[in-house]
C-alpha cells in the first residue's frame, strides 16, 4: 500500500478522536455509535478525511448548509453517528482499495453501471447503500471489474 494512504489511514482515528480500531472491531464500533457521536467528532472526522461537505451532508440526509449546525451539536442521532462513522469507514476502505485518494474520489464521484448509474457517494444515504458500496470495494479489491 502507498505509504501515504497508508499513514493517512492509520492515523484517522487518532485524529478524529475515535478508539484504535473502531474500523476493525464490529462491537466496538457498534458501542462508540450507542455512546453518540459528537458534532465536534464529525467534524474532526471531516477535517481528518478531507471528504466534502456536500458528501458528508449527503451521507447524513443534510443540505450542506447545515452542516456547521451538525458540527456545534452535541450528539448527533444514533442514525447520523452510525451513517458517519461508516462513510468514514468507507472513505478509508476505498482509499486503501484504489491506494491513492484521488483515485478514492474519483470513484466516489463516478457513476456505477451496478448501482444503475448512481455514485457511490450517492448510495451513502442508506444502510444499505453503504452495504453495497462496502461490497463494491470488497469485489474491486478481489480483482472483479464492476
Amino acid at each position: 500500500m502507498n505509504a501515504e494512504i497508508s499513514l493517512k489511514v492509520e492515523n484517522f482515528a487518532r485524529e478524529a478522536e475515535l478508539p484504535d480500531g473502531v474500523f476493525h472491531d464490529p462491537l466496538m464500533f457498534v458501542n462508540v455509535v450507542r455512546g453518540g457521536i459528537s458534532g465536534a467528532m464529525l467534524k474532526r472526522g471531516a477535517d481528518a478525511s478531507g471528504l466534502s461537505r456536500k458528501l458528508i451532508g449527503s451521507a447524513l440526509s443534510v443540505d450542506p448548509s447545515n452542516i456547521s449546525r451538525l458540527f456545534r451539536r452535541k450528539h448527533l442521532t444514533l442514525e447520523q453517528g452510525e451513517a458517519a462513522l461508516e462513510t468514514f469507514r468507507l472513505w478509508l476502505k476505498a482509499m486503501t482499495t484504489f491506494e491513492d485518494e484521488a483515485k478514492a474520489q474519483l470513484w466516489m464521484e463516478s457513476g456505477i453501471p451496478a448501482f444503475g448509474g448512481k455514485t457511490p457517494a450517492e448510495m451513502l444515504d442508506t444502510h444499505k447503500g453503504r452495504q453495497l458500496v462496502d461490497n463494491a470495494l470488497n469485489r474491486i479489491e478481489y480483482g472483479e471489474f464492476i
